[in-house]
């Protein structure tokens, strides 16, 4: 009997928690996005349909970085290649403005999604960070993710 490699069981759940944050995004934007706006000022509109996109950067980021990982682990990528600047993915500023939060113009369930997204992107530019720094490879990257060390 194999052993579970406690990196791809890492990298497999927050794939899974990145996937289904970005399937009710998805949701979100196609069917309750359109009922929200119907009750909108136009700028209000605006405000959502730039949030709809924020939370889309930031999701579609953290799955290239966790698809980036899953290449390293799968010998597809070196671990300088993954940690060369060319293929930074974390790096937009506008995923970590948080404002849209608390306002009252935008809809209850899309400033959740803007709080889940960013507290998503948030934990993976850590991780990101740490590992550049320390050019970590994947049981490493483990003892950083894992709460009992």
């Amino acid at each position: 009997m194999s052993r579970l490699n406690p990196h791809t069981v890492l990298l497999d759940k927050t794939f899974a928690e990145a996937n289904t944050l970005l399937l009710e995004a998805r949701g979100y934007v196609k069917w309750q996005a359109p009922v929200d706006a119907e009750e909108l000022s136009p700028l209000s509109r605006l405000k959502v349909s730039c949030e709809s996109m924020r939370v889309t950067a930031r999701l579609t980021q953290v799955m290239a970085w966790l698809m980036l990982q899953k290449a390293v682990q799968g010998g597809e990528v070196t671990l300088e290649e993954a940690n060369d600047e060319a293929l930074h993915v974390l790096n937009s500023q506008t995923c970590l403005d948080n404002e849209s939060e608390t306002d009252n113009d935008i809809p209850p369930r899309l400033r959740i999604l803007l709080h889940d997204s960013l507290n998503l992107y948030l934990r993976i530019m850590r991780l990101d960070a740490q590992c550049r720094k320390a050019q970590l490879g994947p049981s490493e990257i483990r003892k950083l993710t894992d709460p009992r060390h």
